[in-house]
């Protein structure tokens, strides 16, 4: 490590603040400080791993050996490692031992700092820590004092103190140390995968998921209980300010994945047994499927995967149509939702980007919904488990895809039902819903991709984060496409319900449309081969699904601090709107509620706060 003057010729302004040089098991960090002076750091990786006293111990004629087989390393385009050399006004070559102390008091007597917890300095997290564990001592003196009645503290009063802060602070610790070793890891570019990913992945990944990774430990930092801090508003708030202390899922996330790939499993068996079923000679006439991509191979690859479509009932009852028309306007909302999460911040690279939106429309398109609905669910579901999945500051969705979203929902996926109402009849009815239905999610892709790049063309994003005090400018666009779905999905489920409960329709009943009908086990082969019966499956998983998504989603507002809900109260609400307005209706109705409490600066718990202070 050194400090040195300033050469400006050398560092242009850009590399004043932080620079990484990036080398084979050594890396350079170069950062600027105050009154002009550049502080530089050189790591290197030893040849072999050591313990206690085998720890090396570097005098000044190492420092200059060692100086001088690596004056030539290129730090940038313009500077070499003996430039910063020549300007050196301190320097030190010391080991960087890492480790943790496994009992850290004794009596009373307590080590704080790097002699309890020494860190890889390559993150900063050592003198952070030690003013974390200085904070923690400090309210848990505080808080004994207080409680004391002669305002003395015993020994062992001292050592449960100890105790306390030891208790609290190594287990995160511990993590940071992982951190900042894996960090230099990284840097060093020790195997040929860091290396991948430090010269291919991260070069692509946008700033501001490095710098919100890089500050996930700052919000659970630990701070002075008996000074008073003005309240402020901020899109990475503390844990402290938050209502309630923010968790993980834990091993919650497997159980709930399971849950949903289990459901997609139940209808994809159900497609199995279907398949079978309508194979049976003599029971089902075939129809012909409007190709979808004109290639002869590809499309008969598609219709396979999609038995539902490759033979057809000899009569299309009106109770099939309903229910595969209630099961589409239903999806309205999941749809604009799916797209609305796939093109937040947050989900760069991972499972529920934009391009995976366009795997998740293919695979609804070859499967159905109650396939890939559920599959959707169990990637959510882990990839949002880490508490800063929800922070505010990458919440935000670009304002040319909020803008434009609306448009592409409604031509894409709400007008092509329309060419249902043109009167077919027999297999052609087949043809159409495949050519329109199954394809909408694809249809409402495209669309938004085409209407986005033109609106960006005259007003171009901006692809940074409002400050916490300015209004976000997305809110109102996903607000409008929350009530829009809502509507939609509630006029249908109402219409339906309605139909099913006139008496002008004596051959609709609401348990003719949503549950099956069989009468003995002797028509067991007609009922699982009318399409009917695959169709209610996929209304069934899918009404769950939601259902389940929909509790998941409030559950996720409670854990992170951002909602005190009774969960309780949640799933009655939650199964009573189901039944009154639909499952697509809710969960537009959840996800409008959701995105507000996402969007949250300010708690009540700070004014709170501030007013006992």
């Amino acid at each position: 490590m050194a400090a040195y003057l300033p050469y400006p010729r050398f560092l242009p302004s850009a590399y004043r603040l932080v620079h990484s040089v990036l080398r084979r098991n050594n890396s350079y960090g170069i950062l600027g400080g105050l009154q002009g002076r550049v502080y530089w750091f050189h790591f290197f990786k030893l040849q072999n791993r050591a313990y206690g006293a085998g720890i090396p111990r570097f005098s000044k004629e190492d420092e200059s050996r060692h100086i001088q087989e690596h004056e030539n390393d290129i730090l940038t385009p313009n500077l070499k490692f003996k430039d910063l050399v020549k300007g050196k006004v301190a320097c030190n070559m010391t080991a960087l031992p890492e480790y943790i102390v496994q009992q850290w008091h004794h009596n009373r007597i307590i080590t704080i700092g790097d002699s309890a917890h020494k860190f890889h300095p390559i993150a900063g997290h050592g003198g952070n820590s030690a003013l974390e564990s200085s904070a923690a001592l400090t309210n848990a003196l505080v808080r004994s004092l207080k409680e004391s009645i002669s305002n003395e503290l015993s020994t062992s009063q001292i050592s449960d103190i100890f105790q306390e802060v030891q208790d609290l602070r190594h287990k995160t610790v511990k993590r940071l140390i992982v951190v900042s070793h894996n960090q230099q890891r990284l840097q060093s570019l020790e195997t040929p995968f860091l290396r991948f990913v430090a010269l291919h992945v991260l070069p692509r990944v946008h700033k501001d998921r490095v710098i919100n990774n890089s500050s996930e430990s700052c919000p659970p930092a630990q701070r002075l209980e008996n000074v008073g801090l003005p309240p402020r508003i901020t899109l990475v708030p503390y844990d402290s300010d938050l209502l309630s202390t923010p968790c993980c899922r834990g091993w919650y996330s497997w159980v709930l994945a399971s849950f949903f790939f289990a459901l997609s499993a139940v209808q994809f068996w159900a497609m199995d047994i279907w398949a079978l079923l309508a194979r049976t000679p003599g029971l089902f006439e075939k129809a012909n499927v409007a190709p979808f991509t004109g290639i002869e191979f590809l499309d008969k690859i598609l219709v396979i995967s999609l038995p539902q479509y490759a033979a057809w009932n000899m009569e299309v009852t009106p109770c099939s149509t309903i229910v595969q028309m209630y099961l589409y306007f239903s999806l309205f909302p999941i749809v604009a939702i799916s797209t609305i999460e796939s093109r937040r911040k947050r989900s760069s690279l991972n499972l529920l980007t934009f391009f995976s939106t366009s795997f998740w429309a293919i695979i609804y398109h070859a499967f159905g919904i109650a396939v890939a609905a559920p599959l959707y669910c169990a990637a959510y579901i882990l990839t949002s488990s880490n508490v800063h999945y929800w922070w505010p500051v990458s919440r935000q969705v670009p304002t040319s895809y909020a803008k434009t979203l609306l448009p592409a929902l409604v031509l894409g996926y709400l007008l092509p039902p329309l060419l249902l109402f043109k009167g077919y009849s027999g297999h052609c009815i087949a043809e159409a819903i495949a050519l329109t239905l199954q394809r909408a999610p694809i249809y409402v892709n495209t669309l938004l991709i085409i209407f986005s790049t033109v609106y960006a063309m005259f007003y171009p994003d901006n692809h940074r984060t409002p400050p916490a005090d300015e209004p976000m400018p997305d809110i109102p666009c996903l607000n409008r496409v929350y009530l829009w779905s809502f509507s939609v999905a509630t006029l249908v489920h109402v219409l339906i319900i309605s139909t099913a409960l006139s008496p002008r329709y004596l051959d609709l009943s609401i348990s003719h449309i949503f549950t099956p009908h069989s009468n003995s086990l002797q028509s067991i082969f007609v009922v699982f081969g009318d399409i009917r019966m695959l169709w209610l499956a996929g209304f069934w998983v899918f009404w769950i699904a939601t259902a389940v998504w929909c509790i998941l989603a409030v559950w996720d507002m409670n854990r992170v601090g951002r909602a005190r809900v009774n969960l309780g109260v949640a799933v009655v609400v939650i199964a009573m709107g189901i039944a009154a307005v639909g499952p697509g209706a809710v969960t537009a109705a959840v996800w409008y509620w959701r995105e507000e409490k996402m969007a949250k600066v300010f708690f009540s718990k700070v004014e709170e706060n501030s007013r006992t202070q």
